[in-house]
């Protein structure tokens, strides 16, 4: 399994005359390559960016491409029966356990009904894009959520993204084969121990825990 820059498609070239490509990750199973678009590595590099990488991480270990070959591996392994692969669900595994809990409440959010009519806060809600995601609003209506309790936990999350990127700890990516399979809930449930309450910390982590299921 290795990464490698997708140079059989025409790249895209911007107005700094630079030409970008998109980074993919290829492995073999039973002598088929099967190449995927990196979910990780998501910015377009250019070919001499690629070769400084590469040159950057020889003989080294990327924690980001590290992370990334885990949860593929972990979903080539979760989809491998009777040595069969089933290619479609790989690649939704693979996106789903790619994505970041971040992006996918910011979602919830821009899906939520008007929570507070009061003048101080409706100002707030009415800044919000609306998703009009159907299957998502109905679901997001069964639980007691509104914008603010919601807005409270993303901004923490984005705290102990930034906390952990001062450390290089990866983990604050916050992806969710880090919240499901990882230590990421116990971490971030320490993290929060140190900056409030436990009432408070308690509310926002079953918050995160009845929406991320």
């Amino acid at each position: 399994m290795k990464h490698i820059l997708h140079q059989n498609v025409i790249g895209k070239q911007l107005a700094n005359g630079k030409t970008y490509f998109q980074v993919y990750i290829s492995f073999t199973i039973n002598r088929q390559t099967y190449r995927l678009k990196s979910q990780l590595v998501t910015r377009p590099v250019t070919k001499e960016e690629y070769s400084m990488l590469e040159t950057l991480y020889k003989g080294k270990q990327s924690d980001l491409l590290g992370k990334e070959r885990e949860i593929l591996t972990f979903c080539i392994k979760k989809n491998t029966v009777e040595d069969e692969l089933d290619r479609n669900q790989l690649r939704n595994d693979y996106i789903f356990f790619s994505t970041s809990i971040i992006d996918i409440l910011e979602k919830m959010r821009n899906s939520i009904e008007i929570s507070d009519w009061t003048i101080p806060n409706i100002s707030w809600e009415l800044t919000k894009d609306l998703n009009l995601d159907e299957d998502l609003i109905s679901e997001l209506s069964k639980y007691e959520v509104n914008d603010l309790l919601l807005t409270e936990l993303i901004v923490e999350i984005n705290n102990y993204k930034l906390w952990c990127r001062k450390k290089g700890n990866i983990e604050g990516l916050f992806l969710l084969y880090d919240w499901k399979y990882g230590t990421l809930i116990e971490d971030f449930k320490e993290y929060l121990g140190k900056r409030m309450e436990s009432k408070q910390s308690e509310t926002l982590l079953k918050l995160l825990t009845i929406l991320i299921k």
